[in-house]
């Protein structure tokens, strides 16, 4: 996107250019990490599970589901 304007916005335009050029290649690699880590937690051969500060269960792998008695 060329932005052709000679005040404050024109003079930033090129910087969040790049910055969203930057965010497109950014977001994928974050993706395929997430999911290394998801398929590593699941193979672990321990109970793993994950719980935020409010207590909430956001990941439990299926050794844990065993541990729990839910597999």
């Amino acid at each position: 996107m060329t932005v052709s304007r000679l005040d404050e916005v024109g003079e930033l335009a090129p910087s969040f250019n790049e910055m969203a050029a930057q965010l497109k290649k950014f977001v994928p690699a974050l993706a395929q990490s997430e999911e290394k880590f998801a398929q590593l937690g699941e193979n672990l051969p321990v109970g793993v599970s994950t719980i935020t500060p409010g207590g909430a269960v956001i990941f439990i792998n299926w050794a844990r589901e065993q541990i729990l008695g839910r597999g």
